[in-house]
């Protein structure tokens, strides 16, 4: 089974030691392990996903990574130079100067990013960026 575009809502008490039990069917141990389905968010809650299709997608964490992230995107064939230029051109253009003037939490700051892919699943919205590759 091809697991790319494999989501599930799961209720249990500890859903990692559910997984754990099971290791013919999940990988713990983040080696790239063919077959098995994988915790792309090792420890963090996922509090928003967009998913077009397989290799396109993009997520918002409820808790902030170590690395300072809170949201991570895969869009296979667009660089990601290219596809954070046309969010950032896409959005920020839009908010005037307020937002950007005033001191802002960072965290709080509005994520173009998480509205391209929004746009994309919910709206009309068709979205074209530089170097795109099969």
């Amino acid at each position: 089974m091809d697991t790319d575009l494999f989501i599930y809502y799961v209720e249990t008490e500890d859903v990692y030691k559910d997984m754990d039990k099971r290791p013919d069917l999940f990988n713990l141990n983040g080696d790239q392990t063919v077959g098995k389905y994988k915790d792309e968010t090792p420890g963090n809650t996922i509090s928003l996903s967009t998913h077009i299709r397989a290799k396109l997608y993009h997520y918002v964490l409820a808790e902030r990574k170590p690395d300072g992230k809170t949201t991570n995107s895969k869009h296979k064939g667009v660089s990601k130079k290219d596809m954070c230029e046309m969010a950032t051109n896409t959005y920020f253009s839009s908010l005037g100067r307020t937002l950007l003037d005033d001191l802002v939490d960072k965290a709080k700051i509005f994520d173009p990013m998480t509205q391209v892919y929004l746009n994309c699943l919910f709206g009309k919205e068709v979205f074209y960026a530089k170097n795109v590759g099969i």
